[in-house]
């Protein structure tokens, strides 16, 4: 019987090191191997990241480069370095001479060449095509995720405080677009690629807990001295005998803005402002007091 590893490693210590090297040793063992090694990821990143490395691998023994797989593939088979930098060279030239039997590919592409092979089995046609509603899918888990409150007591608590911090911000207290917009992060190619430790944090209520606790703190600070920062800002205007007005765009401009964060109204800066954040000539108007003609 075929003997079964099981390699378990978070993310950065070496998981697509560790199989380059055993594909490898399945490759080289016989020159032929490869047509029937069958890798699988879960991404398409990491399916092009996986081909890379053991083409660039086969080509640095095959020229003679160093490697840092010599030492293990040479006490793993049980051949010379001469012997098997000439393997290296010899499965590098079937690969690139055969690429479409350099089986590396996402778990999702290898069932679809399996549907595909048997199409007029199963009763489909030869010609189709998958597609991913994930709005039905996603729209049905927010449904199961919001009759949950009746039974989950901190769930309920967490929705209501989302709740009340959007009317506190002054926005409407319906939630389920949030929750829709965050959703779709879990289709997303970058989450995918989340270690297992970092996915299994996020289903970890204690420490989402303290997360949000940690995020709140930091927002409440940066909040806090942006409206300080402001109310400095304008009673130096003051000072000056300047009114918001006297600036460009006047109460939709850089000083408006700044009136308005200062009393503690925090919205995302329009494209003035950001102008101005970058460009003196943002700020002043042609008739400002003081100004030089």
């Amino acid at each position: 019987m075929a003997k079964l590893n099981i390699i378990r490693a978070s993310a950065g210590s070496g998981k697509t090191y560790t199989l380059t090297e055993e594909y490898l040793k399945l490759a080289l063992h016989e020159t032929d191997n490869f047509r029937h090694i069958l890798a699988v990821t879960f991404t398409n990143k990491a399916t092009a990241e996986m081909k890379n490395r053991i083409i660039k691998e086969l080509y640095r023994l095959s020229v003679g480069e160093i490697s840092d797989h010599l030492p293990s593939l040479q006490a793993a088979l049980g051949i010379s370095d001469t012997e098997l930098r000439a393997r290296a060279a010899y499965v590098l030239q079937k690969i690139l001479h055969t690429y479409s039997r350099f089986s590396v590919s996402t778990i999702d592409s290898f069932f679809q060449q399996i549907i595909r092979s048997f199409t007029r089995e199963i009763g489909i046609q030869g010609g189709y095509s998958v597609e991913l509603d994930t709005d039905i899918v996603l729209g049905e888990a927010i449904d199961r995720l919001l009759a949950e409150t009746s039974r989950n007591k901190a769930l309920l608590r967490w929705l209501a405080d989302f709740a009340s911090e959007r009317i506190e911000k002054g926005y409407a207290w319906s939630f389920r677009n949030d929750i829709t917009v965050l959703g779709k992060q879990l289709f997303n190619e970058h989450f995918k690629t989340m270690s297992q430790s970092l996915s299994e944090k996020l289903t970890d209520k204690e420490f989402m807990n303290d997360y949000q606790r940690d995020m709140n703190d930091i927002l409440h600070k940066f909040e806090s001295t942006l409206i300080r920062m402001a109310s400095e800002g304008i009673q130096k205007i003051r000072d000056a005998g300047l009114e918001t007005g006297d600036f460009y765009r006047g109460s939709a401009g850089p000083a408006g803005y700044i009136l308005k964060t200062s009393t503690g109204v925090i919205i995302e800066p329009n494209s003035y402002v950001r102008k101005a954040a970058d460009h003196a000539e943002g700020w002043h108007v042609k008739n400002a007091p003081g100004r030089q003609k």
